[in-house]
């Protein structure tokens, strides 16, 4: 292959051949005119700061190995495209995005697509500069190009940066000068992370902590709670099954506040550790307190996978090879944080309704509970980094090595971190994974800048999941471990 182009890693290609996918929505409020003015010229500025304005995918033709490769190119390759919709903005949000989503069905060929909403007027055609009338921004890409991170940084790039004085054309020059490019192909994230494996110092003990586990898959909590698996009545056919939860900025902003009360001051517990507590406790409930088996079924158990972005950790890369890894289109890895479900049910009275003193005791007993569980969950998944376990499911993964990548896990839990947007403006998130026989939960949280400016302080904004649900299994069943979840985040936020 040329100096521009690289072969995809095995974890790519699985992405790329089974055409795994990641949306993006920007909602903008109508009433900020300076957000939509030069939109498109910000979108195609935003593409040129990234790499995935450089790259598309290949596949290699008659190729009995299936190979795919990742090309570079001098010029932006992403088109800034307009979409005019009949709809209103209150119309526009996560049920669309859903729906988009399963009826656009690109190929894995070619770059990322991102796409001013528009809506429909009399006046202004779907290929004008003039955005004043556009009330979203879409992207979307294959999974094999861009993690979930890598995507975030991309809008934020396109919607929160001041426009650059001179002009960018839609093939991706300046008016006045052309555009720079990558002096080389951007590297595999696959060879850089064995590098950092081969510079660490690690302990002597297992790869993975503990070495012996009895872990609850989603199917058989499933096929556990309605009675049996040919019973499944509600499953989702393909993996497009999906629900939206969404927390208002006061309610996370409680919540952080409870969370540092209720912890030691040398915890730091985080949030992220608190939401695999709560994830925890509500799937062990659905284990043990909806189960129709006789006799009850055995402890087992519950595993949380949780995506770590391995950028951070490739630092000496970064001086060696004098690359900016923050730009990488995607390094991640997973550790899996694991209780028992003996433990977890704990207080199971805790989450009735509170009619009396003695179960709004057993109530606070159990939220008081997940909070401690929340400051040790935070602790094993530092501890769980720190010996290097993302980093070895990392390369594993890429490797192509899925036996080597880790214990299972019962769901998978992506989170995309803070994602700074123009004042008023929601974000929606969608996944596309058709095949896929698991639960995935992808989590943001918002916050916003009184102007376009880097400097302006930051306000809280809510926190959305967005929960995917795999091939094969009962919708229902996952919505109600989650709307459990969900409960217990509002009712902890009030202690």
């Amino acid at each position: 292959m040329g100096l521009n182009e690289r072969p995809l890693n095995a974890l790519e290609t699985l992405f790329a051949a089974a055409n795994v996918r990641f949306s993006l929505l920007i909602v903008f409020d109508q009433n900020d005119e300076k957000c939509v003015h030069d939109l498109r010229q910000r979108a195609l500025q935003g593409l040129e700061t990234s790499p995935l304005g450089y790259l598309e995918l290949q596949h290699i033709e008659n190729d009995a190995n299936n190979t795919w490769k990742l090309i570079q190119h001098e010029l932006c390759v992403g088109r800034v495209t307009c979409r005019t919709v009949v709809t209103d903005i209150k119309m526009l949000g996560s049920q669309w995005l859903q729906a988009l989503v399963q009826t656009v069905n690109e190929a894995a060929q070619g770059a990322l697509v991102l796409e001013i909403i528009m809506k429909k007027t009399n006046s202004i055609s779907s290929d004008s500069d003039n955005t004043t009338n556009a009330i979203g921004l879409f992207v979307n890409v294959n999974h094999a190009m861009a993690d979930g991170r890598s995507l975030t940084r991309l809008v934020e790039m396109a919607t929160t940066k001041p426009l650059r004085q001179e002009k960018l054309s839609d093939q991706g020059k300046h008016d006045s000068q052309p555009t720079g490019k990558y002096p080389i192909i951007v590297p595999d994230w696959h060879e850089l992370v064995k590098q950092c494996m081969t510079t660490r110092q690690w302990d002597d003990g297992p790869a993975f902590l503990p070495g012996n586990y009895n872990m609850l898959t989603i199917d058989e909590l499933c096929a556990a709670a309605i009675g049996g698996a040919n019973e499944n009545r509600n499953a989702s056919p393909n993996g497009s099954e999906s629900y939206e939860f969404e927390f208002s900025a006061d309610t996370i902003i409680a919540l952080r506040k409870v969370i540092k009360k209720t912890t030691s001051k040398h915890a730091n517990t985080t949030l992220s550790g608190f939401l695999a507590a709560v994830l925890m406790r509500s799937l062990a409930m659905e284990y043990t307190l909806t189960c129709t088996q006789e006799p009850p079924p055995l402890p087992r158990d519950i595993g949380i996978s949780m995506l770590v972005d391995l950028r951070p950790q490739l630092k000496q890369q970064q001086q060696q090879q004098e690359i900016d890894v923050q730009v990488l289109p995607q390094a991640f890895g997973t550790v899996t944080l694991m209780e028992s479900t003996d433990r977890l049910t704990m207080s199971t009275r805790s989450d009735d309704t509170a009619e009396n003193d003695t179960v709004t005791e057993h109530k606070h007993d159990g939220h008081h509970m997940i909070l401690a569980l929340a400051t040790e969950l935070t602790q094993q998944l530092r501890r769980r980094i720190e010996r290097g376990e993302a980093l070895r499911t990392g390369v594993a993964l890429a490797s192509g090595q899925f036996e080597n990548a880790g214990p299972p896990a019962t769901l998978e839990v992506s989170n995309l971190g803070v994602c700074r947007l123009p004042k008023g403006a929601k974000l929606y998130t969608a996944q596309r994974f058709d095949g896929y026989d698991g639960v995935s939960c992808m989590i943001h949280s918002e916050s916003y800048s009184n102007d376009n400016d880097d400097t302006a302080s930051a306000v809280a904004g809510c926190m959305r999941w967005n929960v995917s649900v795999g091939q094969g299994l009962d919708g229902e069943v996952i919505q109600r471990v989650f709307t459990r979840a969900a409960a217990l985040c509002e009712q902890i936020a009030k202690l």
